[in-house]
């Protein structure tokens, strides 16, 4: 079995046509040139040294290496035997807040984008363990099923936005439920909510439903994003900030971080609460405190133990370069005198 590990290069095989096609030309015109020059017969006699062959040589030389180092970056990489791995880890479901409030740029550069980047470092260093991925504003949907696909996960997360909740405002208890409705019938103790937001709840019920979930053996863990000071929410247009939200009587609006409710959520849910920083969103301390939970087997997982084989088309492309170097452009001359004795 093989599999090429950085496929997006071989395009660049592509590229080969057009040095081809030149080098075709090339020889093209060398014989149209020796043409003119003088009769076929009397060409070696004016130009005892000119090889077309050895020309043709270096040529095919050149190209040949730059395959072989297109086919080294790609990496191919060959399946040599097939391993099995006991897997085990936790359930762990991101409700991830995207009301409008999240574009406020205190956190850089603004609190969504900062927290998407910081999930996405989660998701490298997640090992075995399977994520899912709500997204919440004044409704809560399911965006990702919980999976152990961390590339899918990463394509989904990148394609979060405001306004891909068509209801504004902060539902944190539609969030939560609707995390925990995510986990399906398979409830037990390997199972955790993180639930990152600015606090700001328009509703109401968010505590009691955290203590319900609880009870369920679910621990919940909240991240605080923004400050508490407050900053205005800038107004985007055809992607350019255009100025900041305004309320109904012309006031532009301050959105402040409510650390208090989902200090009391995370009390509640039996985890931790976290204010995120500009130099991290506090995710470590989060991952510490699911170690906590009772990991569920997840099975054997059978996959090739690929070996990566891109050293032999770096060694053949470094030969083929040096042979080019060493290999000059004019006849070897000896060895047209010892076939004309050996001839003759």
């Amino acid at each position: 079995m093989y599999r090429f590990e950085h496929k997006e290069y071989l395009i660049l095989l592509v590229v080969t046509v057009i040095p081809l096609l030149l080098g075709l030309l090339y020889f093209f015109k060398i014989r149209k040139w020796k043409k003119a020059l003088a009769d076929a017969h009397l060409v070696p006699e004016i130009m005892p040294y000119f090889s077309v062959v050895k020309l043709t040589v270096k040529w095919l030389f050149r190209l040949g290496a730059f395959v072989l180092l297109v086919l080294a970056l790609a990496n191919l990489q060959t399946g040599s035997r097939l391993k099995e791995e006991k897997r085990s880890g936790a359930d762990l479901m991101l409700c991830l807040d995207v009301s409008n409030s999240m574009l406020a740029q205190d956190l850089l550069p603004n609190r969504l984008t900062f927290a998407k980047y910081s999930i996405e470092r989660l998701l490298q260093q997640l090992k075995g363990d399977r994520v899912g991925l709500v997204i919440f504003a004044g409704d809560a949907y399911l965006q990702l099923p919980i999976t152990n696909d961390y590339g899918a996960s990463r394509m989904f997360l990148r394609s979060v936005e405001t306004g891909i909740v068509p209801v504004q405002g902060t539902n944190l208890s539609a969030a939560l439920q609707k995390a925990y409705e995510s986990f399906g019938q398979d409830i037990g103790k390997n199972k955790a909510i993180i639930l990152i937001s600015d606090g700001e709840d328009h509703e109401q019920g968010a505590i009691e439903k955290a203590k319900e979930i609880a009870e369920k053996g679910i621990m919940i863990n909240t991240i605080g994003i923004g400050s508490e000071q407050g900053v205005p929410i800038p107004v985007f247009e055809n992607g350019k900030a255009v100025g900041y939200k305004k309320d109904a009587y012309g006031q532009t609006v301050v959105t402040k971080l409510n650390p208090r409710i989902l200090k009391e959520i995370a009390a509640a849910g039996n985890g931790v609460y976290v204010q995120a920083t500009q130099q991290s969103m506090g995710l470590e301390l989060v991952l510490r405190k699911i170690d906590e939970l009772e990991k569920k087997n997840l099975g054997t997982q059978a996959y090739y133990d690929f070996e990566s084989q891109y050293h032999w088309f770096l060694g053949g492309a470094l030969a083929l370069m040096l042979l080019d170097m060493f290999l000059t452009d004019r006849k070897f001359m000896w060895l047209k005198k010892w076939y004309e004795k050996t001839l003759f």
